[in-house]
């Protein structure tokens, strides 16, 4: 038995952009910001808090977290807020026995 699970996602995005156009997310930004900042003076973003971070050496994690500040610095200076963008890949591996 052959089961065919794909998704063409060209003919259901309409459906999702939709979404923005009837929601109201203003406000959504300064949220995420406060959130962001929440986690990072409870200690969140520390390297022992994630099992992702944790595979950086230690000098790799500074590095990184330097960078980020600095951008946060910078953008305050300029009278903006910071944005973090990440570039997210998920890969899943599925299998049916029959």
């Amino acid at each position: 038995m052959t089961l065919d699970r794909r998704v063409a996602y060209d003919a259901i995005a309409v459906r999702y952009d939709r979404r923005h156009r009837e929601s109201d997310y203003s406000g959504i930004e300064s949220a995420m910001l406060a959130k962001a900042r929440a986690a990072r003076a409870e200690g969140r973003l520390d390297k022992s808090w994630t099992s992702q971070l944790s595979v950086l050496s230690d000098d790799e994690f500074a590095a990184g977290a330097l960078r980020i500040e600095r951008e946060i610095e910078a953008a305050a200076q300029r009278g903006e807020e910071s944005m973090l963008y990440a570039d997210l890949r998920l890969y899943a591996t599925a299998g049916w026995v029959d």
